[in-house]
C-alpha cells in the first residue's frame, strides 16, 4: 500500500514535467513553421517577381519602341501640342506579355529551390551550411498585365514620360507541412521619353482614362 502511493507521487511529476515538454514542442512547432512560411513566402516572392521582370524585359521592352507606343503631334514651333496612345499596339504588348508571364511562371516549377534551415532560426555562423528545405512554386489563378504610364520632372522644363506593364499573379509556394498563396505584383518599364516644354495635361491622362485603356500614375 505504502509503496503504491509512492509509485503515485513520482508519477506526477514526471506526468507534469512530459505534459510540459509537449507543450514546449507544440509552441516550438507552431513557431517554427510560422518563421518557415513567412521565409518561404518571402523567397517565393522574389523568386518569381524576379523571373517576371527579366522576361518582360528581355523580351518585350528590349523590342518595345515609345514611338510605336505614343504619337506625339507639335505646332510649327515644337511645341508638344496633342499626345495620343497607339491603343492597339499597347493592348498587343499587354497581350504578349501576358503569354509570356505565363510560361515563365509554369518553367518555375520546374526549378529546385532549396534554402538552409540555419538560414530561416537566423544562425548566421552556419547559414550556408546544415540541412535545407526543398521550395515548389506552383502558378495559380490568372495573369492580369495593365498598361500604367507616370511623368517625372526631369530637368529645367523637361518631362520624362515612361510606359509600364504592371503584372499581377499568384503563385503556390510548398514547403514540408506548409502551403501558402502569395501575391506576386510587379511594374516593368517597357518605354519612356523625355518632352521639352508644356505636357498638354488634358491630352494624354484624362483621354486615355475616358477610353479605359489605363489610368495615368503620379
Amino acid at each position: 500500500m505504502f509503496g503504491r502511493k509512492r509509485r503515485i507521487f513520482w508519477a506526477w511529476p514526471i506526468l507534469l514535467l512530459m505534459v510540459f515538454l509537449l507543450l514546449i514542442l507544440v509552441g516550438l512547432d507552431r513557431g517554427l513553421r510560422s518563421t518557415i512560411t513567412a521565409f518561404a513566402e518571402a523567397q517565393a516572392y522574389w523568386t518569381a517577381t524576379e523571373a517576371i521582370h527579366g522576361a518582360v524585359l528581355e523580351k518585350i521592352a528590349a523590342d518595345a519602341k515609345y514611338s510605336d507606343l505614343i504619337r506625339i503631334d507639335k505646332d510649327n514651333q515644337g511645341k508638344v501640342t496633342l499626345m495620343r496612345a497607339n491603343l492597339q499596339q499597347v493592348n498587343r504588348l499587354a497581350s504578349e506579355a501576358t503569354l509570356i508571364v505565363q510560361e515563365t511562371l509554369k518553367n518555375l516549377q520546374k526549378q529546385e529551390i532549396r534554402f538552409p534551415i540555419a538560414q530561416v532560426l537566423g544562425i548566421r555562423l552556419i547559414a550556408a551550411y546544415g540541412p535545407t528545405i526543398r521550395l515548389r512554386l506552383i502558378p495559380v489563378g490568372t495573369v492580369q498585365v495593365k498598361p500604367l504610364e507616370s511623368f517625372e520632372g526631369a530637368g529645367i522644363n523637361q518631362t520624362r514620360h515612361r510606359i509600364f506593364l504592371n503584372v499581377v499573379s499568384s503563385v503556390s509556394v510548398i514547403v514540408p507541412f506548409v502551403k501558402a498563396n502569395v501575391k506576386v505584383e510587379t511594374r516593368v518599364p517597357i518605354a519612356d521619353t523625355i518632352i521639352v516644354g508644356e505636357v498638354p495635361h488634358f491630352m494624354l491622362g484624362e483621354w486615355l482614362g475616358r477610353t479605359g485603356a489605363y489610368p495615368r500614375t503620379h
